[in-house]
């Protein structure tokens, strides 16, 4: 019989829960799928999916790095967030730039959505450890890329549906309502959206205090009370958000963006989408 000392044991299997080889330089089971994706030069780009490495971020401006090779986080990354686009709807799949600790902007909550790029911003030391529900709403965020109304109520307005979307989306896909672990936004559950307050309402009138996650979440709610699985809804509701539809309005405020929402939106959902919306929103804000 071999004797394994306990201090080796646990070593070793500090080694074997990290997915690391028993050698410093044997690859990690991210690694060696992120190569066997990435091709012959073993780069972290597979199927419109690239992380970028040395990207500078100024304001809302990116100049692009690097293509990163499958090593340490670019490589954990790549395999969460190509997991993440496998379990999208293929409809819902876009072409996406990962920026991985892009230089002049941090993510505060370890990943964020610039939506006018349709990129994402990681931490690398947070990246490969987020939960799944976080990098499937960041890429509905993605999918859901376009313009937005110009005048400053129905911006909000839509950035809250936004933010419905990604959540709805990322409950449907995984088949749970619990969303994220705790953070600076804190986990979110579908189940327990209440209906908005009075402050709320102020807030998206005003601008100052406006959450759109927090304002979005009954919507969410509502959505998911229309259709529980990955379906026309979903597709149809981010594809809207996403410009395939008429131009926005001009100086449209809440209740006209909610019309050109619905109306935007392709008839087979569009009973179910209007439906959601009552049920979040009071009469006075819908059209």
């Amino acid at each position: 019989m071999i004797y394994i000392a306990p201090i080796v044991a646990v070593a070793l299997l500090s080694v074997l829960a990290a997915g690391t080889g028993g050698c410093s330089g044997e690859p990690t089971r991210n690694e060696l799928r992120c190569r066997r994706l990435g091709g012959t030069e073993a780069k972290a780009a597979h199927d419109g999916l690239r992380i970028l490495v040395g990207s500078h971020v100024v304001d809302s401006a990116i100049t692009a790095g690097r293509v990163a090779r499958c090593e340490s986080a670019a490589a954990a990354v790549f395999v969460a967030v190509e997991e993440a686009r496998r379990r999208l709807p293929r409809e819902l799949r876009r072409p996406v730039d990962v920026h991985l600790d892009p230089r002049g902007h941090h993510p505060p909550d370890g990943v964020e959505t610039l939506i006018a790029h349709g990129a994402l911003l990681v931490d690398g030391r947070r990246g490969a450890n987020l939960d799944q529900s976080i990098w499937l709403h960041e890429l509905i965020h993605v999918a859901a890329a376009g313009s937005r109304p110009s005048d400053p109520i129905g911006s909000r307005l839509i950035a809250a549906v936004d933010e419905a979307a990604a959540d709805y989306g990322a409950a449907v896909v995984l088949g749970r309502t619990h969303l994220g672990p705790p953070g600076p936004r804190g986990a979110r559950d579908l189940e327990d959206g209440e209906a908005l307050r009075p402050a709320a309402f102020h807030a998206l009138a005003v601008g100052e205090g406006f959450d759109a996650h927090g304002f979005g979440l009954p919507l969410a709610a509502a959505l998911l009370d229309q259709e529980a699985e990955p379906g026309a809804l979903l597709e149809d509701l981010v594809t809207t958000l996403g410009g395939r539809g008429a131009p926005w309005p001009q100086s449209v405020g809440a209740a006209g963006a909610v019309q050109a929402l619905v109306t935007r939106c392709p008839p087979r959902s569009r009973d179910g989408l209007a439906t959601a919306l009552e049920d979040w929103l009071p009469p006075e804000l819908l059209p």
